[in-house]
């Protein structure tokens, strides 16, 4: 693609920066002194008073909720305050009353989730706001949509691609000898399970399409995360992440690679390395590359979003971005010095490009959703904060519910490339984050009986 190939040719330095922009008229700042407010960090500022923190918060489109710590002179302004407030003499707190509504003038003010006209947003499903800043996902309940295997073996996510013959398939991260989620490291495969009664499921397991090829392969051990497209000769291709025993180990020996077939069923051939490698020391990815993301244009080259780690920063993921002329081409990373502009909490990406021409991104953020757009696939954009999506989940049935996690959103698109489904690695309120999980179907409009 014509972006894509310009990208290539510039300096990729990457820095997304939120969204700033002046209210048209102040606003006014509740200061609580000794409280530090608890959410989704957007930036920090180096401020000099809370006032000031205030100002900057003020000023930053996203912003609704801030925190200034006076000892550092530092000011974290936020999109939401979901983590309460806790008591903190070196802390002075704030939050905005909320922004009026201001009239779009552009699909950029639609957060290129709909189009702007006549100074309205009209919202592609499954978002909406006045911005086309939220989104509602109808979920169906086990049995009825997504994969759950009651007596086997958890799930946990999957991606879905449809075969020729209408039937539609599922990759799915599965823990192998009947292991729990806790069991993800060293006993995931890539389950296969097919559906013939729609996109939604449910599904039906039908085989192990990957799982470890042993010592001296760089996915030895693990095969997780799968995310399987189709290429325009009508390939199946399987990006995931693997992993082998030996060196650093498990954690820090993930690496993102590679399998294909002519059919749903395999067999399957793998790549003999991986195609997303750590960064050099010091690089913001320096430590492992997992869980890929892929989006096929239609002449064929990839744009790939992947998470890594670094050794200097082991406890925060990030999000980085990959590209090649085809699948099996060298993938060149177009953001080498700064991942994407994301909080530390949200990742495993789930990405697809909308007739538009707009590539649109779901990561999970703990328990939340957080949407990002671009325009060429490097640079992105946050909407406000990320949505909570675990608790009073509409389900298609018309009931509500509660999930205890809900994590590796994928999407599902039609043949013209409009979303249609949104798939997630769930578990019930009860069985604990790493108990007996399943992947999620969910809808991005509520379906109707035909």
């Amino acid at each position: 693609p014509i972006e894509m190939m310009a990208a290539l040719a510039i300096v990729v330095g990457l820095w997304a920066a939120c969204a700033v922009a002046t209210p048209s008229a102040p606003l006014q700042c509740t200061l609580k002194p000794g409280i530090r407010t608890n959410g989704h960090d957007i930036r920090s500022f180096n401020t000099s008073t809370a006032a000031e923190c205030c100002a900057a918060c003020t000023n930053t489109s996203l912003c609704t909720y801030f925190t200034f710590v006076h000892s550092r002179q530092l000011c974290w302004v936020k999109a939401d305050g979901t983590g309460g407030t806790s008591d903190d003499k070196d802390c002075t707190s704030g939050s905005l009353p909320p922004r009026p509504p201001q009239p779009c003038t552009s699909d950029t003010d639609c957060n290129h989730a709909g189009t702007c006209a006549d100074g309205k947003c009209t919202c592609d499903a499954p978002f909406y706001g006045n911005s086309c800043e939220k989104f509602t996902l109808y979920s169906y309940k086990p049995g009825e949509g997504g994969l759950e295997i009651p007596t086997g073996n958890t799930t946990w996510g999957g991606s879905v691609v449809e075969a020729d013959d209408g039937t539609f398939h599922m990759f799915a991260a599965m823990m192998s000898g009947n292991g729990s989620l806790a069991t993800w490291l060293s006993q995931s495969v890539v389950a296969h399970a097919v559906s013939t009664k729609g996109p939604q499921g449910p599904y039906t397991f039908s085989d192990v399409a990957l799982g470890p090829r042993g010592d001296g392969f760089w996915d030895g051990q693990t095969c997780h995360n799968p995310d399987a497209k189709r290429t325009p000769e009508g390939l199946y291709v399987i990006y995931y992440m693997g992993s082998t025993n030996g060196g650093p180990g498990l954690e820090f020996n993930q690496r993102v690679g590679t399998a294909w077939a002519t059919s749903p069923y395999g067999p399957w051939t793998r790549a003999n390395t991986p195609i997303v490698e750590p960064g050099p020391k010091g690089a913001w990815d320096d430590g492992f590359t997992t869980n890929p993301a892929p989006y096929v244009y239609p002449n064929g080259s990839i744009l790939l979003i992947y998470k890594a780690r670094s050794n200097e920063d082991k406890g925060g993921m990030m999000e980085g971005v990959a590209f090649a002329e085809t699948w099996n081409s060298t993938y060149i990373k177009l953001t080498p010095d700064k991942p994407l502009d994301l909080p530390a909490s949200c990742e495993d990406a789930g990405v697809y490009r909308a007739p538009s021409g707009v590539f649109r991104m779901l990561t999970h953020c703990g328990c939340a959703g957080q949407y990002m757009w671009s325009l060429d696939g490097m640079h992105w954009s946050r909407t406000t904060a990320p949505q909570p999506w675990c608790t009073d989940i509409p389900y298609t049935d018309g009931t509500n519910g509660t999930l205890a996690t809900r994590q590796r959103p994928k999407w599902l698109t039609d043949k013209d490339g409009v979303a249609t489904h949104v798939f997630t690695g769930v578990n019930r309120p009860g069985n604990g984050g790493m108990g007996h999980t399943w992947t999620m179907a969910a809808a991005v409009t509520m379906p109707h009986d035909s």
